[in-house]
């Protein structure tokens, strides 16, 4: 057993906006349920193997697997979740020889 650090990019301090977490195996079976503090938590795992991490915080989610080597710390962001889940496209339309807003004047595209 290797004692490992998980921090997590995008949550608050102390207990504002922090993060349940829990560890799987790749079998499937639930070793830990942990709420991070500060931004971390620290655990105990086997060198070697696949685990798949679930973290949410009120805003979003991690799903990830993660192989633990030798690294004492592992680093997970909810930045690029909550890019990838709110990011939005806005076209204006126009008509093409009026130069006049086509109904509202535009179409929104939620990524």
């Amino acid at each position: 057993m290797k004692k490992i650090k998980i921090k997590f990019l995008g949550l608050g301090y102390f207990d504002v906006n922090q993060a349940i977490v829990d560890i799987y195996d790749m079998k499937g079976a639930h070793l830990y349920h942990k709420i991070t503090n500060n931004n971390e938590i620290c655990l105990y795992l086997e060198e070697r193997n696949i685990y798949r991490i679930i973290a949410n915080n009120n805003y979003n989610f991690i799903t990830k697997t993660f192989y633990v080597k030798n690294d004492d710390v592992y680093i997970f962001s909810f930045y690029n979740n909550i890019l990838d889940n709110t990011s939005t496209v806005t076209f204006l339309l126009k008509d093409y020889f009026y130069n006049m807003p086509i109904m509202k004047g535009e179409i929104i595209l939620n990524g």
